[in-house]
């Protein structure tokens, strides 16, 4: 290459949204906060990831376990300690 080249790599990075199922296993036991569909709960949830199923996930709030199903999942984050 006669004007040389710029070699850029990049990766979704600590705050890329956690949407799909394949996205949680890999963070079960961290602080996640997760913004979803279900108007009879409040939203944003934050609380450890305790659990992850085909259908749902499951965060301990406080020690109390909240499920929320994939269908009423609007995304999530982890919540970085700074």
């Amino acid at each position: 290459m006669a004007d040389g080249y710029q070699l850029e790599v990049t990766s979704p990075g600590a705050e890329h949204p956690l949407k799909e199922y394949r996205d949680f296993p890999r963070n079960l036991g961290r602080k996640i906060k997760v913004f979803h569909t279900n108007p009879a709960m409040k939203s944003p949830l934050k609380g450890d990831l305790t659990d992850v199923q085909e259908d749902k996930i499951v965060i301990s709030i406080n020690g109390v376990a909240q499920e929320i199903f994939f269908s009423e999942l609007d995304y999530a984050k982890v919540v970085l300690k700074w």
